[in-house]
This record gives structure tokens, sequence and C-alpha cells, in this order.
């Protein structure tokens, strides 16, 4: 018969352990190589989108201009880009000699119709239109496309007066929708780049494996046997009465046996034995 051979407990456990890590390194690391794959593919799409989402550069022109009788100044803003969907405007003017200005927001239509002075009504905007002033700014935003234009036109009455002013005029198209949302919307990115890449470092954490101990080896020790709780003590139980039996009626009286006659002594006679008479058998004529 062959021997069986006994494993110590720490050698069991020792041996599951390292069953366990193998399993876990075998399954984890295909799932962590592919929980990275699906990180840097969402850290990329969310970069795509904050480039897209990224306010471009706002477009600038500012400077000095001193303007004549029958002279003017026509800053462009150009809005016609099929990825944008708003335009930021602002401007500042603001007269540092001479006369007053009008400071005119139009459309292309109405700025052709102003500059070939061929017109009984001008056609401008005049919720941001500043008349007869020395100083105007505004800061609006605009949805509709097209080319818009900012017109300063001095108020000189002759032709030996000159304006001079100073001017600012800023635009910027916005592909989401504004500034303010573009913020909103990198603050909601960085947030999830962050999750992604938290996800990312604890699935990648490796389990610690067991350690092996060195030089001799301890002693398996045997845990102690449960405790067992005491049986519980037997209960007597008093014996049941005998059940009472009947006296048995015996049909007839038997006879006590009768001792042997002594024998006789040697050279005696024998006493004589007395048989008793046969008994009388009578019989019955049968009936006829």
């Amino acid at each position: 018969m062959r021997p069986v051979r006994l494993w110590p407990a720490w050698a069991v456990r020792l041996g599951a352990a390292r069953k366990v890590q193998i399993h876990h390194s075998t399954i984890a690391e295909p799932m962590r190589q592919s929980s990275m794959r699906w990180g840097v593919a969402a850290v990329a799409a969310l970069a795509a989108v904050a480039l897209l989402a990224a306010p471009s550069l706002a477009l600038r022109d500012s400077g000095t201009r001193t303007l004549g009788y029958d002279e003017f100044l026509g800053i462009e803003l150009p809005f016609e880009s099929d990825t944008a969907i708003s335009l930021d405007i602002s401007y500042e003017v603001t007269v540092t000699s001479g006369s007053a200005v009008d400071v005119y927001f139009m459309d292309e239509a109405g700025y052709e119709m102003y500059r070939s002075q061929a017109f009984d009504e001008l056609s401008y905007y005049p919720a941001h239109t500043y008349l007869n002033t020395k100083h105007a700014s505004d800061s609006f935003t605009w949805y509709e496309k097209g080319t818009y234009y900012v017109v300063v036109e001095p108020r000189a009455q002759t032709m030996v007066d000159f304006t001079t002013v100073g001017y600012v005029v800023e635009w910027d198209e916005n592909a989401l929708g504004g500034s303010s949302f573009c913020l909103a919307l990198g603050a909601i990115l960085a947030v999830i780049i962050i999750g992604v890449i938290a996800i990312i470092v604890i699935r990648g954490k490796k389990p610690k494996a067991p350690s092996v101990p060195s030089g001799k080896l301890p002693p398996p020790v045997r845990p102690p046997p449960p405790v067992r709780p005491p049986p519980p003590a037997a209960v007597q139980r008093a014996p049941a009465p005998a059940p009472e039996q009947a006296p048995v009626e015996q049909p007839y009286e038997v006879a006590p046996e009768q001792a042997a006659p002594p024998a006789p002594e040697e050279g005696a006679l024998p006493e004589p034995v007395y048989a008793a008479p046969a008994a009388y058998k009578m019989t019955r004529p049968k009936p006829p």
C-alpha cells in the first residue's frame, strides 16, 4: 500500500495563496490593460472635445484716428463661420479732442447704404448705437450670422474741424456658446479626466503576494479542539408497574405424588399386593 503524505497547514495555505495570485494575475492583467486602453481613449476624446470647445483668440482692432469733415471710421466684424454659434462684441470709443461723434452698429446692408450716402433713412441697431457723445462703450453677444460694422462719424460742421478719437474694438467667435460655458465645460472635463486617471491607478495596483518564510520552517501548530458543551443529564424514569395477573383456574385437582414404597429387606418376604377390584362396566342398550 502506498503511503499517504500529509502536508503541513502552512504549506497548504501557501500553495492556495500562490494559486490565487496566479489566477488573479491571469485575469486581472487583461482587465488592467483593457482599462488602461479605455482610459487613454477617454482622455484623448475629452482632450479633443476640450480643444474644440476652447474659445478662439479674440480679434482686436485699436488705435487713434483724426477725422475731418465728411470722414468716418468703419471696423468690420465678420461672423460667418460654420462652427461658431455666437459672436462676442465689445467696443469703446473716446474723443480726445474735437467735436462729439456718432457711434453706429450696423449690418452689411446698412454699411453699404451709409458709405454710398444714397439713403433717406439709415439702417442700424439702436440698442448698440450711441449718438452725439464723446465716450461710448458697449459689450454684448450676437447670434445672427453675417458681417457687421462699428462706424464712428464725427459731427464736424466745417472743413476745418477735426476730431481725434481713440478706439478699441474686440470680437470673438464661440463654438459652444460663450466663454462662461467653455469655463464650465472645462471644469467638468477636468473632473472627468481626474476620475478616469484615479480609476486606472486603483485598478493597476497588484495584490500583495504572501511572504515566503526563510530558513527553517516552524513546526505546524494544530489548533485546539473546539469546546463542546456537556451532554444533557439522563432523566431517570420510574419503572412502570407490572400488570396484575389474573389467577389461573385449574380444571381439576392434581393429586400429590406418592412416595415409592421402600425396598424389602434381604430375606424378608414381600408384602402381598392387593390389586384393586376391576371396575364394573355397565352396558346400556341402544335405543331402537
